[in-house]
Parts: structure tokens; C-alpha cells; sequence
């Protein structure tokens, strides 16, 4: 009895496996499915809430519409594009930027070819190459952060098992890739913690000696105005009732490359050839298009 007391767990697994195949196939022949309406059902049904209120929005209030809204994180919404060009459907996407990570650089990344020339409503501007293929100068604050940064990661790896940086690459996403000929091609990410830095320090120089939240927060709130490196418009305000930097949006699009790592970069360092600042896909701003934009709080 005691041999059989660990097997217990497998016999109940196979007896619930059996069963279930039982009940599958019960009635002579394989189970019925509802792909292509094997199983005689209709086909299924939903409906919306509209934004502005109104009747639901249902099936056939879908009909004839080309575009695909997107709100989602890049990794729930990836699959779809591939999946819907397999069914047949030929559909043109928008982003609308406000899920974590959604239009970022390693976003654009991991982004199907189906997407190549979707648009984005973005505030991040860490992308730096436009679709003329020219890539936006630092502004003096931008480029003193990137001077610290490579300071700091050409002598320390950025991470456990990476090597250190030899010179940042605009528009080249974290952690960095190698191309198809093995040249390490460094990424860009070095406005982030400059500009959130900077903030901090007009917050506790400015609460002087009697460093409080209440004063630290009174001191950027005076300063209302900061630099915003890789942002929208390079410039944002914080306040009382607007407690974010981002001030700005801007058009930014996917851009594929269909060569992928089996070509060599052109003239200005871009793959595709004259796309991305590396072998894999990206995002490209739109010139042009920054306009202010954001909310407060009531």
C-alpha cells in the first residue's frame, strides 16, 4: 500500500484525462467547434459602450471600418495585427500613447511588419530619427546629460552580463543589440534619470535648510517651469493640479525593416537601408507635429 500512496496523485490525473476524452467524443465522432461555425452556432456577439453615450455599438456598427483604435500595452496588442492579416483583414492602426511602454523605443522593437507606417499620439521624443532621416540635435541640457551617462556606462556595464558602453546611439533602444555583422551598436537612454534628477534638486535647494515634503514640493511648484529631455517639446511644467512633467504630443510611426540583420548600415548609421537606427524596428517622428497638450487635476 505504501509503494502506491505517491502514484495516488497520477491515477486521479489519469482518471479526470479519460473522462474528459469521454465527454469529448461522446456521440461517435469528434468534438464540434465554433471555428468557421462547425458547431451550427452564430456568430458571436458583443456590444460597446460609446464614448459620448448613446445607443451600445454592436456588430453591424463595425461594418465597413478600416482602423483599429489602439489603447493597449505593446504586449497584449502585438499578436493581433498578425493574426487579423492571416483572416483576411486589411486594417490601418492608431495609438493612442497611454499604457505603460506603449511608444517607446523597445516598443517599436518587438512590433510586427503589419504594423510598418502606423501612427502614434505620443509625449516621448527618446526616438531622436525623423522620416526625412535626420536625427534632432540635443539641446545643451540634453546633451549634458549624455555626456554624464557615457561617462558613467563607458566605465560600468549598464547591467549584469552586459558589456560597458563605447558611445551612445540616438534612437537605439535598451539594452543595445548587435547587427548581423556583430558590431555592438550602444543604445540611447540617457535622459531619464538627468531630467527626473534635475527636478530633485531644484525641489531641495530650494526648500533651503528647512527641508520638508511641503517645502520641497512649494519649491518646484515656484519653479513651475523644467527642462523635459526625450519628451515632446523638450520643455514641461510641473504644478499643484498637474503633478507630471509632460506638457507636449507629438505624431511618431512605426517604421519595419525589411531587411532585418542582413544588411549593412548606410551612410548616416541607419538600417533598412535609410529606416532605423538599427537592425530591428522603430519609431519615427513625424517633423512637425509637436503641439501642447496635457490636463490637471480638478
Amino acid at each position: 500500500m505504501k509503494r502506491v500512496v505517491p502514484f495516488i496523485p497520477l491515477i486521479a490525473l489519469a482518471l479526470i484525462v479519460v473522462i474528459a476524452a469521454a465527454l469529448l467524443l461522446r456521440g461517435g465522432g469528434p468534438a464540434a467547434t465554433i471555428t468557421a461555425g462547425e458547431a451550427g452556432r452564430p456568430a458571436p456577439t458583443y456590444a460597446l459602450a460609446r464614448l459620448g453615450g448613446g445607443e451600445l455599438m454592436r456588430n453591424e456598427d463595425m461594418r465597413g471600418r478600416t482602423h483599429i483604435i489602439n489603447m493597449l500595452p505593446f504586449t497584449y496588442f502585438t499578436p493581433f495585427p498578425s493574426e487579423a492579416t492571416k483572416a483576411g483583414l486589411k486594417l490601418n492602426y492608431l495609438f493612442l500613447d497611454i499604457a505603460s511602454g506603449m511608444c517607446q523605443t523597445f516598443t517599436a522593437s518587438q512590433l510586427p511588419p503589419e504594423l510598418d507606417g502606423s501612427v502614434c499620439f505620443t509625449h516621448w521624443n527618446n526616438m531622436r530619427w525623423d522620416t526625412n532621416g535626420t536625427v534632432a540635435q540635443d539641446t545643451p541640457f540634453e546633451a549634458q546629460c549624455r555626456k554624464e551617462f557615457e561617462e558613467l556606462y563607458t566605465k560600468n556595464p549598464i547591467g549584469k552580463g552586459f558589456p560597458p558602453l563605447t558611445k551612445t546611439n540616438p534612437g537605439v533602444s535598451y539594452p543595445g543589440i548587435k547587427d548581423g555583422t556583430g558590431k555592438q551598436i550602444d543604445m540611447d537612454q540617457s535622459y531619464y534619470e538627468c531630467g527626473l534628477m534635475a527636478i530633485v534638486k531644484a525641489g531641495i535647494e530650494g526648500a533651503g535648510p528647512n527641508l520638508t515634503k511641503k517645502t520641497y514640493q512649494d519649491a518646484i511648484f515656484k519653479q513651475k517651469e523644467f527642462e523635459a529631455p526625450g519628451l515632446a517639446g523638450g520643455k514641461g511644467t510641473i504644478e499643484a493640479n498637474k503633478p507630471w512633467l509632460t506638457s507636449s504630443v507629438q505624431q511618431i510611426v512605426v517604421t519595419t525593416n525589411p531587411n532585418g540583420f542582413t544588411g549593412a548600415p548606410d551612410a548616416k548609421g541607419l538600417y533598412g537601408p535609410g529606416r532605423c537606427p538599427s537592425p530591428l524596428s522603430c519609431f519615427r517622428i513625424v517633423p512637425n507635429t509637436v503641439v501642447p497638450l496635457t490636463y490637471r487635476l480638478s
